[in-house]
């Protein structure tokens, strides 16, 4: 490979690399209070379905609608730059809120047996690791002055 080519990949190279490494701005305290707020709002409309499930197949759908909401709030949280201070709070809350999601799974399999051991299996998530971590995430970023909004009820 000739000398100018290969400095020319070399620079391709660093250049995709950079454009990976934050080209992003890191949002104020504001801006991110916002995204947490907005977070917990669409999971607790994600939620409402549930409460009204009464069978097996209301459950599962109901579930499903929940791990999206996860899956979603994750996204949108894992994919700002939050204030330095509150950087791996968040990146501990996004990869909680992706392992909550899959655990749902569980719950969403007892629901096939019906709304009543969907309910038991629901109740034994909130004990779950990923739950913990969740919380002890929101806790950090409400010690730091940080108002998670609905959150702080996860």
């Amino acid at each position: 490979m000739s000398r100018p080519r290969f400095l020319l990949l070399a620079l391709a190279a660093l250049a995709v690399g950079l454009a990976g490494c934050g080209g992003k701005a890191r949002l104020s305290k504001a801006d991110y209070e916002q995204k947490l707020t907005t977070a917990g709002r669409e999971l607790a409309e994600s939620s409402k379905p549930l409460a009204k499930a009464k069978t097996g197949p209301e459950f599962v759908s109901a579930v499903e609608q929940i791990q999206d909401g996860l899956r979603k709030a994750a996204d949108d949280l894992g994919g700002v730059k939050p204030p330095e201070d509150v950087q791996s709070a968040n990146d501990r809350l996004v990869d909680a809120l992706r392992g909550l999601a899959d655990e749902f799974d569980k719950v969403k399999d007892a629901a096939r047996g019906g709304a009543k051991k969907g309910r038991e299996a629901g109740a034994r998530l909130a004990s779950s690791k990923p739950s913990e971590e969740a919380r002890q995430a929101v806790l950090e970023i409400q010690r730091r002055g940080y108002d998670v909004g609905q959150l702080s009820s996860t």
